[in-house]
């Protein structure tokens, strides 16, 4: 007996085996490669017995020689038309075959089989569909089909072989010749199907080994005329088997095998899986019914699958219903609202305890690990959340640190909300349980040398063993996934909606702060600023050394009172713009006034800074602009350009067409900006490195942007350090206005 199942031994060699591309077929059919043409580039080293052709090697002819009466032709362009084909044809002394095509890349597999005797399966087939099609529950399905499958064939043991979330697989339905052991209620290691013979069952719904001590056939050339690379058979019936998989069917006494894919969901379910222990032909009509069964099988067990998920999510509506309600009344705490539902928090996924995270704060409910143990625990699923979401039902076998905490939290099953730092956790405990393998799992393969190369071999002995399995839960239903998922959903969303309520009320807030102190102070700014202009024109005239440090003192007072009134109008620009209810009134504009008026409003500052300011005022054309903002914005490119050019520094304000837009540019030959800080140059509170962090508040920009963006047009910033800066806007052009007549 263990704690836990112990691991596989290292069967790297068997996964990594290339059992698509063996080089050969089995015997019992042969196989062509054939180009779109109908030449033949490679054949099995049996074909020229089975057609009875006269030439030594098939490769090089073309299909129409090779069958008798024209059935090459009828057959190649079946395929032409169709991705897959079957049909019978005869050889060239009348034998019947039967071919079955397909595609690989732009070549086509022909592989082909002899038809002895005629089988009727249609009566048994019939049958078989009727009785799977009334079963009304998985037991009674998976019984009902493999009794008929059984029936059909005649192999001496039919299973139905289910997969677990782990990879292992289970006998959970037989009917065998009395003579043989059971395999009922057996598991088999993951490893007995590696992961590149899984992905052919998923590829193809049938596979067969009328008789596993064959010898292979070669194909001839080896490789691929066209590519010379292996041919790749993983489309192919009469693809050869692995050695270590043939061994493995000695080794249980069978010599005649059948496998049918059960796949639901995309996924592989499970095996329809049939031995015999004699070689058994299994001809082209047995195939194809037991595959009709297969697929008929898979499609019921979906559709039970999905019946009892609809069914529990159903039950789950209200749980579900009640826990959102518990989050709306508290949004402010989500995860702690959840915990005053605690009966429909643990019972929406059946867990015997739950824990909750949000970021220093921990609790607990029901049975779960100490609040330490959480948090070592919620470290684990940070790691290995996947979108949000976690789920294992084995804990301790996967973190070393949780082995003492099987029997309150061996299964686990957790939800993440933004920013990561809030999580929700569910868990299970162990529950022990035997399983019946057939043969000891942990010596699923050997490795032995012959003649001084290892080769690997499959286990010899299926007698049961048996395992005690500790450190796992009960699996998470695929449903109770799903409405922890849809938990998780409604907790973003009741999250988001309550960041975005939160957000408004504070703009709000805010804006009516901005638009109390900026009413408040906007009358005594003023008067400041008219007192400051008076005391000017008293002391204008008085030559005294006492006035004229009065009159200079009541400029600065005034050029403060200028930029508190220019700070004012920002932030209630500000609050405009990030509500989204900046408004402008465009009006037909002449770009080239908007141009000269903006420089020669300007033009005092430049030359009191000795540099030249140049407008390249175009010819009439005409923009749809709100003149008093538009010249707020060329008054900030403008004052940011004398500010940021040395003495003697050009600075030249111009546009040009562009289509159905014009574009405005103010250029200059100062320091230039750094490129990473280019794209930043229009955040909110952006200032120059250098800039004189108490001349403003670093919005000129951003309300720039926000000023053109109104209009419908764009905004940005070329430059390059010491090599200057131009700032670029464009807005749409607008038709010109009809010159105004005088009446007399």
């Amino acid at each position: 007996m263990t704690d836990a199942q112990p691991a596989p031994p290292d069967l790297s060699a068997c996964a990594a085996e290339p059992i698509h591309v063996p080089g050969a077929i089995q015997p019992h059919g042969a196989l062509l490669l054939v180009q779109r043409t109908g030449q033949v580039l490679q054949a099995s080293a049996n074909s020229v017995e089975l057609l009875k052709s006269p030439q030594a090697e098939l490769a090089g002819q073309r299909l129409h020689e090779l069958f008798d009466a024209g059935s090459g032709d009828e057959l190649l362009d079946a395929v032409l038309r169709a991705h897959v084909h079957e049909a019978p044809v005869r050889g060239l002394d009348g034998s019947p075959l039967f071919a079955t095509c397909h595609w690989v890349g732009e070549l086509i597999i022909v592989e082909l089989e002899r038809l002895e005797g005629h089988s009727d399966f249609a009566g048994g087939l019939d049958v078989a569909l009727r009785a799977i099609a009334t079963a009304e529950d998985e037991a009674a399905l998976v019984a009902t089909c493999n009794s008929h499958v059984r029936a059909l064939s005649g192999f001496d043991r039919v299973m139905i072989y289910r997969f677990d979330e782990d990879g292992h697989g289970e006998v959970i339905a037989e009917d065998r010749h009395p003579e043989l052991d059971p395999y009922l209620g057996h598991h088999y290691p993951e490893s007995d199907i590696p992961r590149q013979a899984r992905a052919l069952y998923l590829r193809n719904w049938i596979r067969c080994i009328p008789d596993a001590s064959y010898r292979p056939v070669p194909l001839v050339p080896t490789l691929r005329p066209d590519s010379g690379e292996p041919l790749d058979l993983s489309g192919a019936h009469l693809r050869s088997v692995s050695p270590v998989h043939l061994e493995y069917l000695a080794n249980m006494g069978v010599r005649a095998s059948m496998s049918v894919s059960l796949i639901v969901d995309g996924q592989l379910w499970g095996l329809i899986s049939c031995g015999h222990r004699t070689p058994k032909q299994m001809p082209p009509g047995l195939r194809r019914s037991c595959e009709l069964i297969g697929r008929l099988l898979s499609t019921q067990l979906g559709a039970l699958r999905a019946t009892e998920f609809h069914k529990r999510e159903a039950a789950a509506r209200e749980t579900l219903a009640a826990l959102r309600a518990a989050m709306r009344a508290d949004p402010s705490r989500l995860l702690r609202a959840l915990v005053t539902e605690p009966h429909h928090l643990l019972g929406l996924v059946g867990a015997s305890g739950a824990a909750w995270i949000d970021g220093e704060e921990t609790g607990r409910i029901g049975n779960c690990p100490d609040e330490a143990e959480v948090g070592q625990i919620a470290t684990y699923v940070r790691t290995n959340v996947d979108n949000g979401f976690f789920s294992t039902r084995q804990l301790p076998l996967e973190h070393p640190g949780s082995v003492g905490l099987a029997a309150v939290a061996s299964g686990v099953m957790a939800i993440t909300l933004p920013p990561g730092d809030r999580m929700l956790l569910w868990f299970r405990p162990q529950v022990p349980h035997t399983v019946l393998w057939g043969g000891d799992p942990a010596k699923s393969a050997r490795i032995e040398v012959e003649n001084g190369i290892p080769r690997l071999h499959p286990r010899r002995s299926f007698a049961v063993w048996k395992e005690e399995i500790r450190g796992k839960s009960l699996p998470w239903h695929p449903v109770e996934r799903h409405l922890a998922s849809e938990l998780r959903r409604h907790a973003v969303e009741i999250d988001l909606a309550h960041q975005v309520e939160s957000h408004k009320a504070a703009v709000r807030a805010r804006d009516e702060l901005v638009a109390a102190v900026s009413h408040d102070l906007r009358t005594p700014v003023s008067i400041v600023a008219m007192q400051a202009t008076l005391i000017q024109r008293f002391v204008g005239t008085d030559p005294g050394e006492g006035s004229k440090r009065l009159a200079t003192s009541a400029l600065v007072i005034q050029r403060a009172a200028d930029r508190m009134t220019t700070m004012l109008r920002d932030l209630v620009d500000l609050a405009r713009i990030e509500a989204g209810r900046f408004q402008v009134q465009p009006l037909a504009q002449d770009g080239a006034v908007l141009i000269y008026e903006a420089c020669e409003l300007m033009r005092h500052l430049a030359e009191a800074r000795h540099q030249q300011l140049v407008a390249h005022e175009p010819a009439s054309m005409y923009v749809a602009a709100d003149p008093e903002r538009i010249f707020h914005v060329f008054a900030n490119l403008i004052g940011n350009a004398i500010k940021f050019t040395p003495e003697g520094g050009v600075i030249t304000v111009g546009a040009v067409p562009r289509g159905d837009r014009c574009e405005f540019y103010v250029q200059d030959t100062g320091r230039g900006i750094p490129a990473d800080q280019l794209e930043k140059v229009f955040g909110r509170y952006w200032q120059a490195r250098g800039a004189d962090q108490a001349a403003g508040l670093g919005l000129g920009l951003y309300i720039c942007h926000g000023i053109v963006a109104a209009h419908g047009g764009r905004i940005w910033a070329e430059s390059a350090p010491d090599r200057g800066s131009t700032f670029r806007f464009e807005l749409p052009c607008a038709p010109t206005p009809n010159p105004v007549r005088e009446t007399g």
